[in-house]
């Protein structure tokens, strides 16, 4: 190893940006819980009321981009009160559907479309508990059908910023930043990455969320090491 290349002084910063987009794509999430004697009356139940909810959307609004269905739930439901031994305490069958409508970024739509599913027997929050405590997510988020364009976009302003941090630092010490030695992309899940569990399970390839049409933030932070020159 070349023994000037470590005498090299050298300075780590971070840098941050925050860029605003405009959604071009809308979620209506959205689900279903039947029950019944036994677990197959719950079932059928359950899925004539999913075959007459899609049904009467896909009629209803040809706006709709697509509706994925997604099992949430089959088994035990929860138990009812009573004390222990008595057959009020013996939970029925339980079964569980979520849909996640895709629309257009039109929030009023989106309204329309969550009202008519609720008065055919849709639930807006998952019956699931999950442990946690997290708040709930709105039943209508927007989103980007192609994030990476404004997230390299992100990163590449968060990489001004670090730079100038660096620069400002290394001013103090009558130096200048010089070339980039390494770079790190530090990631943390915001809110609706740690909602993603409790949600249906596309949300695992959507990102940037946002529960207002006005726009979606893309978060970027790089920890950047710079050598320093005279």
């Amino acid at each position: 190893m070349d023994s000037k290349s470590e005498d090299i002084p050298s300075i780590t910063v971070t840098g941050e940006a925050v860029l605003v987009r405009k959604p071009d794509v809308a979620y209506v999430n959205l689900f279903v819980r039947s029950d019944g004697t036994l677990l197959q009356d719950a079932l059928r139940e359950n899925a004539a009321t999913v075959d007459q909810v899609r049904q009467a959307l896909l009629e209803g609004y040809p706006e709709i981009r697509d509706i994925e269905i997604q099992d949430v739930f089959m088994g035990e439901g929860r138990h009812a009160t009573g004390l222990v031994g008595d057959k009020a305490t013996i939970a029925r069958p339980e079964v569980i559907r979520s849909f996640l409508v895709t629309i257009p970024p039109d929030q009023v739509l989106g309204i329309a479309i969550a009202d008519i599913a609720i008065r055919l027997g849709c639930l807006m929050k998952n019956p699931i508990a999950f442990l946690g405590g997290l708040s709930s997510q709105s039943t209508i988020v927007f989103g980007l059908v192609e994030p990476a364009n404004a997230k390299d976009d992100a990163l590449k302003e968060a990489l001004d910023n670090a730079k100038d941090n660096a620069q400002r630092i290394a001013g103090f010490i009558g130096k200048n930043v010089g070339a980039i030695e390494q770079v790190s992309v530090l990631e943390f899940p915001g809110s609706f990455e740690m909602m993603r569990h409790s949600r249906h399970a596309a949300w695992s390839r959507i990102r940037y969320l946002s529960n207002s049409p006005d726009g979606i933030e893309i978060p970027a932070k790089l920890s950047v090491t710079f050598k320093l020159a005279d």
